[in-house]
C-alpha cells in the first residue's frame, strides 16, 4: 500500500493474497494514513451516537471496545464507527464524528454473550453487520471513554480531563497508529484538536474486570456518567 498526497492509495498485493484480506487491511492503516495527509484526526475506537451526539470508545486493541458499542447498539444506540474513529471540524469550528462502513469486528466469545450473527470470519475476528443501525450523517462529539481493565470486582467510572498537555499526550497515545498519526498530522492541527476536545468534550477511564462479565452495569454506569453532562 502506498499512500499519497491525501487523495490516492496505490496496491501492489502479493500472488497468495485474496480480495476479501486486501479490502479488510485498506480500510486500516492505510486508509488512516491518507486522512491523516488530509488533515483529519483518527483514533483508534468505536463510535455509538444518539440523539445528543456522538460517543467514543477509546483503548488498547482487545480491550473490549467493539463489545461495548455492539452492546450499546442492541440497547437502540446508533452506529457510526469501529476501529477508525475520523474526526473533522465543521464549517462552524465544531467536531465531528464521521460514519465509516457498517461493520464490527467481534470475538467468538462476545459473539456468542451478545447473540449476533456474523457476516464472516477473519482470522480470529467475527465481521457483523450493522448497517440497520447506521447513521449516515457526522454527529458532534459529546464523550470520549478510555477503556481499560483491572483485578478489581467493580466497574469504576472517573473524570479524567486535565492540562492541555495532559490531553495532548492522551489523544497523542490514542491516534489510530500513532507513528504514522504523528508524522503524517500537522502539530498546529494536532494542537486545534487538543484544544477543542478539552474545552468541549468529556473525557471519562472505565476500569472493568478481566475476571466476570458485567456489561449491564458496564453500560448502566457509563449511562449514568452522561446524565450531568449538556
Amino acid at each position: 500500500y502506498l499512500v499519497e498526497e491525501g487523495s490516492r492509495i496505490w496496491i501492489d498485493p502479493a500472488p497468495p493474497a485474496n480480495l476479501l484480506d486486501i479490502v479488510h487491511f485498506l480500510h486500516k492503516t492505510p486508509l488512516a494514513a491518507l486522512l491523516f495527509q488530509k488533515g483529519y484526526l483518527v483514533l483508534q475506537g468505536s463510535c455509538v451516537a444518539n440523539e445528543e451526539g456522538a460517543v467514543v470508545f477509546t483503548g488498547d486493541s482487545g480491550v473490549g471496545k467493539s463489545t461495548l458499542a455492539m452492546a450499546f447498539l442492541k440497547r437502540g444506540w446508533r452506529f457510526l464507527s469501529d476501529d477508525l474513529v475520523i474526526l473533522k471540524f465543521d464549517a462552524s469550528g465544531k467536531l465531528f464524528v464521521l460514519p465509516t462502513y457498517p461493520t464490527i469486528s467481534l470475538f467468538l466469545d462476545s459473539i456468542e454473550k451478545l447473540d449476533v450473527a456474523p457476516l464472516y470470519s477473519r482470522l480470529h475476528t467475527n465481521i457483523v453487520s450493522v448497517k440497520n443501525s447506521l447513521v449516515s450523517t457526522p454527529q458532534p462529539l459529546k464523550f470520549i471513554y478510555a477503556l481499560s481493565v483491572y483485578s478489581q470486582d467493580t466497574v469504576q467510572v472517573k473524570e479524567i480531563n486535565g492540562a492541555f498537555t495532559h490531553t495532548l499526550s492522551y489523544i497523542s497515545f490514542m491516534l489510530y497508529n500513532a507513528l504514522i498519526g504523528l508524522i503524517w498530522l500537522d502539530i498546529k492541527k494536532l494542537s486545534n484538536y487538543v484544544t477543542w476536545i478539552r474545552n468541549n468534550v468529556s473525557i471519562k477511564s472505565i476500569h472493568r474486570p478481566t475476571s466476570t462479565w458485567q456489561m449491564e452495569s458496564l453500560i448502566q454506569q457509563i449511562e449514568e456518567s452522561m446524565l450531568w453532562v449538556k
